[in-house]
């Protein structure tokens, strides 16, 4: 492939990726937004930091997002991991 055409779908690539971030980002914003208002519930973790309802829906919203637009890609969440998750491997890229 010339070093064009391979820059172009590249770019190509980046955009898509920014869309599928933009549109994970808002749909949590909604989310973040529906919970503050109707007065979500606060938790503490094992370290004794607060979790909100909102930060676990929001956080739900991305993951299926990334796992559905990338499943070859593991993801690792603060949410996730609090709540003992296993993480995966991480030896290439994650999320």
């Amino acid at each position: 492939m010339p070093r064009s055409s391979m820059t172009m779908a590249a770019a190509s690539d980046d955009e898509a990726m920014l869309g599928v971030f933009e549109r994970l980002a808002l749909e949590a914003g909604r989310e973040v937004m529906r919970v503050f208002h109707e007065g979500g519930a606060v938790d503490s973790k094992a370290d004794s930091s607060p979790v909100t309802e909102a930060d676990r829906e929001s956080e739900k919203i991305i993951l299926a997002g990334l796992r559905a637009a990338y499943p070859d890609i593991p993801c690792v969440a603060e949410e996730e991991v609090a709540a003992g998750v296993a993480t995966p491997d991480l030896d290439g890229a994650f999320f």
